[in-house]
């Protein structure tokens, strides 16, 4: 899951870390979304956008830092 989202954060690594470092990407599958200051943001933003479907938030650094989350909005 989200493997074409870390592809698409990976293409554009460079140009990212560049423009925002240190600020949140909201990346859906090949698509750089929008940038943001704060997670909280780019996650609101991210399930107003997608719902339940996976999206990736990370924060452009230079080195990779893992954060998991889980969506309290997915129902059985």
């Amino acid at each position: 899951m989200l493997d074409r989202e870390l592809a698409t954060y990976r293409a554009n690594h460079t140009q990212l870390l560049g423009e925002h470092r240190g600020k949140f990407v909201l990346i859906k599958d090949e698509d750089v979304v929008d940038v943001f200051v704060s997670i909280d943001d780019a996650l609101k933003h991210g399930y107003e956008l997608f719902e339940n479907e996976p999206f990736l938030v990370k924060q452009v650094l230079e080195v990779d830092v893992p954060h998991n989350f889980t969506s309290f909005q997915i129902t059985v």
